[in-house]
């Protein structure tokens, strides 16, 4: 059976390159009759914080992307991997390493400038046990090493990156468990892999260099070996690695900013593969008919905010009006008798994201109207005539109102009497409802209101102007 896992640290919020990575792994499990397993590898004590495991637990839950089994922590498995360090020890595979962090920090500065590999140099492989002896009785501490360089070239097919080759001669013994007992990376992640039956590893291309460590093990223990695809990393403006200077680059900062889990979804989905399909918005369903790992492009997908706005904007478009009414009260704090069927209809279409509504609305709300604030709004627009003109035009519109609107022929008629021009009379009258240029049609605005409320904006108005 196919055994994909997702494997976060718990270090921080959910990057959206490692929500891609989830979304992927979890698409080709469902897509091949498999198992999704989450496990927090959460053995960096001074940087993992439960909080973050419960976050990272919470956006995958967002995003619908469900795991079979977990969340396993690697904290609370640390006897198992020093049982398989034993069995190291044993096979003569590992050796105590008893070089400083300064010391390995000076080797590497040289290593550099002599122009050679900044790799470890293989040193305390050569020690005695007198010497190792005389070394833990004087208080020093000690790392295990791995004897990678003992193996010979390791050649797989990554299922994106095609074949890969890596000479353990060059590339140094690696650290497996640190001098305060704690496995690293390498050796906790590779002994979960091989317990846990993963059968795929999905993951980010920046861990591709580590794949030649991690066979060298399970190929130690005898065991299968899984098969790899190491997706290209998501880039930012300029080709470079997307970070904050891009803006947003967590889950939980694009929810906060009224991102719908379906948009993110579906445009992680497409950030270096390309569905089968001319339909926008899938289905997770859809996703997994339509995925196929061998088809994930080896070149970095560029991050394109505007794109997932535009995915996003569809996706609200796309929902019911009774969905729709649920989600722009939550997100704007309440269920106001002024949000109801009619604001659904008139601001689906205003906004991208759900943090727009807010200000796309604020002035439907009579806590966002100021008259003396639209006053001067009024006097400072190009449309603005005078006074005692604007005045008139706004006396003719409150006695155009009806129930369900307002005469536009009354208004015209006004217009074609006074020579006016339409645009600069209609014009006055959104900015007076509304103090902008731009958002719903006046006879929007004018329902969404109330023909009562209209009324008193208006003598409002007419008192500042």
């Amino acid at each position: 059976m196919v055994r994909t896992r997702f494997a976060p640290s718990p270090t921080g919020e959910l990057h959206i390159g490692n929500a891609r990575t989830a979304l992927f792994a979890y698409l080709y499990a469902r897509k091949n009759g498999g198992r999704f397993i989450l496990r927090l590898e959460d053995t960096d004590v001074g940087r993992s914080k439960p909080e973050y495991s419960d976050a990272i637990i919470e956006d995958l839950k967002w995003l619908h992307i469900d795991y079979d089994e977990g969340p396993y922590k690697q904290s609370e498995r640390l006897q198992i991997y020093k049982e398989y360090l034993n069995k190291l020890v044993e096979m003569d595979l590992v050796y105590e390493c008893f070089c400083s962090p300064t010391e390995l920090e000076e080797r590497r500065k040289i290593a550099l400038k002599s122009g050679k590999p900044p790799v470890y140099d293989g040193r305390c492989a050569q020690l005695t046990e007198e010497k190792k002896n005389s070394l833990k009785s004087s208080g020093k501490g000690f790392t295990y090493r791995f004897k990678f360089s003992k193996f010979d070239i390791i050649e797989f097919e990554d299922v994106i990156r095609k074949k890969v080759v890596f000479n353990p001669k060059i590339m140094g013994d690696p650290i497996l468990v640190r001098a305060d007992g704690v496995p690293a990376y390498n050796f906790a992640c590779t002994i979960d892999d091989m317990l846990m039956g993963i059968t795929d590893v999905i993951r980010g291309e920046d861990l591709l260099d580590q794949t030649p460590r991690q066979i060298a093990i399970l190929k130690a223990f005898n065991a299968p070996i899984p098969r790899y695809a190491h997706l290209p990393l998501i880039m930012g403006r300029g080709k470079k690695p997307l970070s904050k200077r891009d803006g947003s680059t967590s889950v939980l900062e694009f929810k906060q900013q009224g991102f719908l889990a379906e948009a993110l979804v579906n445009y992680l989905y497409r950030l270096g593969f390309s569905p089968p399909t001319e339909k926008q918005i899938l289905t997770i369903d859809e996703m997994i008919e339509y995925f196929e790992l061998e088809r994930v492009s080896p070149s970095p997908a560029v991050f394109d905010l505007s794109k997932l706005r535009f995915i996003n904007r569809e996706v609200i478009r796309l929902k019911d009006e009774g969905q729709l009414l649920n989600m722009f009260r939550m997100f704007l704090n309440g269920d106001s008798k002024e949000i109801d069927d009619r604001f659904v209809k008139v601001f689906k279409d205003e906004i991208f994201t759900l943090s727009e509504l807010r200000d796309a609305s604020s002035f439907i709300f009579d806590d966002g109207f100021n008259p003396n604030y639209t006053a001067e709004i009024m006097k400072k627009s190009k449309f603005y005539l005078d006074r005692i003109l604007t005045l008139e035009i706004l006396n003719v519109f409150v006695s155009s109102l009806c129930e369900d609107g307002f005469d536009e022929m009354n208004i015209r008629k006004f217009i074609e009497a006074k020579g006016l021009k339409p645009l600069s009379v209609f014009m006055l009258i959104r900015l007076a409802l509304s103090a902008r240029e731009k958002g719903p049609s006046l006879a929007d605005i004018v329902r969404l209101l109330g023909a009562e409320r209209v009324k008193k904006r208006i003598e409002l108005i007419s008192r500042c102007l």
